[in-house]
């Protein structure tokens, strides 16, 4: 999403520093160290009707949603399967799951994380490509996700009959006609007996020359205010190279082992121009500027699996996942006085940034007739060595240590008992930062969910707890100045914070319509926020804190309508009414009521099919901001021949994308920000995939999987 593009090179211009920081808007993080495993195994009249569809490759009759305890069970019609492509066309049917189309990946339609598994082991949408849609038996959703999966909105795992010796080669991409934005990918798989070779290749590039970014500060120092207004033309991109190589080697009902490496290689860049007003500084009567961001980062990523059953009642599994990340990354930002030209505001920033870490985790799995229990240990430990130069430092080179690592020990039992789900689990976390200082924290985060199925519908009930710690970039000294008076600064002394959350939710379907209800409050103690204090010398410090507490309390609600049996429309819509309450020692108390509303229409009808997809835009509290969703209002028509499939759209119809964002109100500094870019307004865009199946691998599933995405950058 375009959005996500601001993020990364807002720091080029400079008023970057406004951009909306890590209050937890969603009271998780996205950034965590993923972890992936069954919470609880199903009944035994389940896992029977699965072996049996898997060895007779029977056709599944009746009823195509099932609900339990934390999951919802999704199953086909002919009818869908013939119109699938492969296996993600499936998948982006499920409830409030859907392609996105400017990314082309699936998602979650308020933008959140899908964590995809096939067979039980984590894959991406290249993955699913590589699956012939009649090889998919059900579809797994986890509504509630175990507090293994921290950080993703949605767990869906997508269940597959045996698959044969052979391979799957494909090949898909689409490009705008006038604007350089564009994605494309690639993906093998050989499969011989136990043995599988696998092979991806995804590329995402974005370049846009036509931007408008408007900014506005207003800092009222020691007795007299001022104003600084921003007017920036300014190009900004990236481009993104991800490659991934696995083997696996699976001995069904005995022993699977995947050795995964998985490089990836991105760029990103943001200029600027800027036309300087200000207002009521006797030292600057305003004039130009100029800024530039550049971002280089490599991060190969190795995985070690093990999973070993023993017995039909016990497992043992093992994972262990080393990451490195070198991050070369420079800023610079110069201002000067309109009429004698002289320099009020030069400041250049460089960091070559080196980051290691390994995850490491070991499960044990009982299994009952109606029951199962999971005991743990997963511990992880991160350390990023920096070499920096900026204003602190008289752009002299210095060089900055920093690490964090955590042991997590978790239980967790959970079952079913006739209508009545349950699933209960507790683990104690010893959380570690280090730097100029060290903070340990100790936490247990338990979980609690409770659910009763009846004729049509299931009714949920979920309490937890988790605990969040800070990145080590947050924990970095490091300091770049974004305007002038401006400058952002890392805070060594953060703490983790704590999250506790509790929800009830009611899901009722029929045969045309799928309506959930979910009431939820949480509270965050220790929230990390970003926050503002002057200096003596009337410049403002724009860093993070740890702040009292962010509350959320609300209602989310999302309805699949199919007023036809023939499938020929659906209507989606997904939405919030959630007041959000933040409360800062430092900035103040604000609150706000967060009302979005996303939808799609969809219409298919043979081989020809089209949707479309927008939202009501609302403002959220993020961080010390106000800030707005990011617009939608994208169309899609595409054909349809087996395995071949041709499209043609116009994102962002009839429209601009739009990103604003304003301070809550506080005594130090007024800042806002309206970015607009002309290059996607209704922006043209053709693609197509193909993709050859003859065979496919082993059916295998694994239990566990972590992975850093902290790369350390500042």
């Amino acid at each position: 999403m375009e959005k996500e593009i601001l993020a990364s090179v807002a720091l080029a211009c400079c008023c970057a520093g406004a951009s909306a920081q890590t209050a937890p808007a969603d009271s998780t993080r996205a950034e965590a160290n993923v972890n992936a495993a069954d919470s609880t195994h199903e009944a035994v009249s389940l896992d029977s009707v699965s072996r049996q569809m898997e060895l007779a490759g029977v056709t599944v009759k009746g009823s195509r949603k099932t609900t339990r305890a934390d999951r919802d069970t999704y199953t086909f019609t002919e009818e869908q399967v013939e119109k699938a492509q492969h296996a993600a066309d499936l998948v982006a049917t499920l409830r409030d799951v859907h392609v996105d189309p400017v990314s082309s990946r699936l998602k979650m339609m308020d933008g959140g994380k899908v964590m995809l598994l096939l067979n039980g082991v984590p894959c991406s949408d290249y993955d699913l490509k590589s699956v012939p849609a009649n090889k998919v038996i059900r579809v797994e959703q986890y509504v509630v996700p175990p507090a293994k999966y921290v950080g993703m909105g949605t767990v869906v795992d997508i269940i597959t009959k045996r698959l044969d010796n052979g391979f799957a080669l494909g090949v898909g991409g689409q490009h705008a006609l006038t604007t350089k934005f564009g994605d494309a990918g690639t993906w093998l798989r050989l499969t011989s007996g136990r043995h599988q070779l696998s092979f991806d290749y995804s590329l995402s590039y974005r370049n846009y020359s036509d931007c408008e970014w408007t900014e506005r500060f207003d800092i009222p120092g020691s007795g007299k205010g001022a104003s600084y207004i921003y007017h920036n033309s300014w190009p900004f991109g990236y481009t993104n190279n991800d490659f991934d190589l696995k083997y696996t080697y699976n001995k069904p009902e005995d022993l699977v082992m995947q050795a995964a490496f998985s490089p990836s290689l991105s760029h990103s860049f943001g200029q600027a121009d800027m036309l300087v007003t200000t207002i009521g500084d006797d030292n600057w009567a305003g004039g130009n500027g100029e800024s530039h961001r550049k971002l280089n980062t490599f991060g190969p990523t190795v995985n070690v699996y093990l999973n070993k059953k023993i017995g039909k009642k016990h497992e043992i599994v093992a994972d262990v996942v080393g990451t490195y990340y070198h991050n070369d990354q420079s800023e610079s930002n110069r201002q000067w006085a309109g009429d004698d030209g002289a320099t009020m505001l030069d400041d250049n920033m460089t960091s070559r940034n080196h980051k290691v870490s390994l995850i490491a985790e070991m499960m044990y799995t009982r299994s009952w007739k109606n029951s199962s229990m999971n005991i743990g240990y997963r511990g992880m430990a991160g350390r990023s060595t920096a070499y920096i130069s900026n204003t602190l430092s008289d752009n002299r080179e210095y060089r900055y240590r920093s690490a964090n690592s955590s042991h997590y020990a978790y239980a967790e039992y959970g079952g079913s008992h006739k209508r009545l789900g349950y699933r209960v689990s507790a683990g104690a976390t010893l959380l570690r930062t280090s730097n100029d200082d060290t903070h340990q924290t100790s936490v247990v985060s338990p979980q609690l969910l409770l659910s009763y199925s009846y004729k049509n519908g299931i009714v949920r009930l979920e309490l937890s707890s988790q605990s969040e710690p800070p990145g080590i970039s947050q924990l970095s000294n490091n300091a770049v100045q974004l305007a002038y008076r401006l400058v952002k600064r890392g805070n060594p002394y953060l703490r983790s914070s704590n999250t506790y959350s509790c929800s009830l939710s009611v899901g009722h379907r029929l045969s045309w319509i799928d309506l959930n209800v979910s009431m939820l409050a949480s509270f965050t103690n220790n929230p990390i926020n970003t926050y503002y204090h002057a200096t003596e010398s009337g410049s403002v410090v724009q860093t993070y804190e740890n702040a009292e507490s962010f509350r959320q309390m609300g209602a989310t609600y999302s309805v699949a309508i199919r007023p036809f049996s023939s499938g020929i429309l659906t209507v989606n819509l997904y939405g919030k009414a959630v007041n959000q309450r933040i409360d800062s020692r430092l900035m103040g108390v604000s609150s706000k009521w967060y009302t979005p509303l996303w939808y799609t229409v969809n219409l298919s009808h043979g081989r020809f099919g089209a949707y479309y997809t927008g939202n009501i835009v609302s403002r959220c509290i993020s961080g010390p901001y106000l800030s707005d969703d990011e617009n939608a209002g994208h169309v899609m028509v595409y054909y349809r021949h087996k395995q071949l499939m041709l499209n043609v759209g116009c994102y962002w119809a009839f429209s601009r994308s739009k990103y604003h964002s304003e301070t809550l109100p506080n005594d130090i500094i007024a800042h806002s920000s309206t970015n607009i870019i002309n290059d996607n307004a209704s922006m043209f865009v053709i693609g197509a995939s193909y993709t050859l199946f003859k065979g496919k691998d082993s059916k295998i599933r694994k239990k566990i999987t972590n992975r850093d995405t902290d790369k350390g950058t500042f």
